[in-house]
């Protein structure tokens, strides 16, 4: 029998950072209950298109203690889009909490662009 496939909660917000409260974070958390490691835990940034990104996370939580023999377990499947101010390229900060059974992916925000330089003074 296969896994029952399910799409699991996600939650997503603009945080600041702890140190200097001026840089911003994006943090994407998503719920796995069941899954017991952040080895069952598989989560890539896609770029669809040039300025759009998804954070796609695969994660599968095996059948515990106390469940039916032959339980398939559950496999989760979420994408979560990303705003275009997320620095994709910059790599993001992710963890997994056994505890809660969530992963948070913190991405940065992208650096503005320079200005352009001063034209110079006429002649």
């Amino acid at each position: 029998m296969a896994p029952l496939v399910v799409t699991p909660a996600v939650a997503t917000r603009w945080a600041s950072s702890e140190t200097d409260g001026r840089s911003r974070w994006f943090e994407v958390v998503v719920t796995l209950p069941g899954v017991r490691s952040g080895a069952d835990v598989h989560a890539d940034v896609v770029h669809v298109h040039a300025d759009r990104s998804v954070l796609s996370v695969l994660a599968s939580a095996t059948p515990g203690a106390g469940t039916a023999e032959g339980d398939p377990g559950v496999d989760y499947r979420a994408d979560a889009p990303l705003p275009r101010e997320c620095d994709t390229a910059d790599g993001a900060r992710v963890k997994f909490s056994k505890r809660s059974s969530t992963l948070t992916a913190r991405f940065p925000e992208r650096a503005a662009p320079a200005p352009p330089p001063p034209s110079p003074p006429p002649p």
